[in-house]
């Protein structure tokens, strides 16, 4: 019993001395954790008027537009090319493409600002 008692010990000694002292609230400062510091170093945000407008509503509309286009061709190709009786909705295909189509028009229209 004394032994193991011992080994504990002496295994808490060990890392106690091994481990970093830190501060009973965290990690030592590095001036990140400091508000007046962090505070009179950090710009504020822009306010929202101060953006440049972008075309994204454009983008969105026109790659939507094209997505209904290519996906009312794969409903139409789905539907003509099943032979089965259950082959399910086309609505997934026009659906999906139309989506993924408005995103990608939309981040591409975000990246085109509006001239003023």
């Amino acid at each position: 019993m004394r032994r193991s008692s011992t080994a504990a010990l002496s295994l808490l000694l060990v890392v106690s001395l091994a481990t970093p002292s830190l501060a009973a609230q965290g990690p030592a400062r590095l001036g990140l954790a400091d508000r007046t510091t962090h505070a009179i170093n950090t710009p504020r945000q822009p306010y929202r008027d101060s953006l440049p407008q972008t075309e994204w509503k454009t983008g969105m509309l026109a790659g939507g537009l094209a997505g209904a286009g290519i996906g009312l061709l794969a409903a139409a190709a789905h539907h003509n090319f099943c032979d089965r009786a259950d082959c399910g909705s086309d609505f997934q295909f026009f659906v999906i493409p139309t989506m993924v189509f408005a995103l990608i028009g939309g981040l591409i229209g975000s990246g085109i600002h509006k001239q003023e």
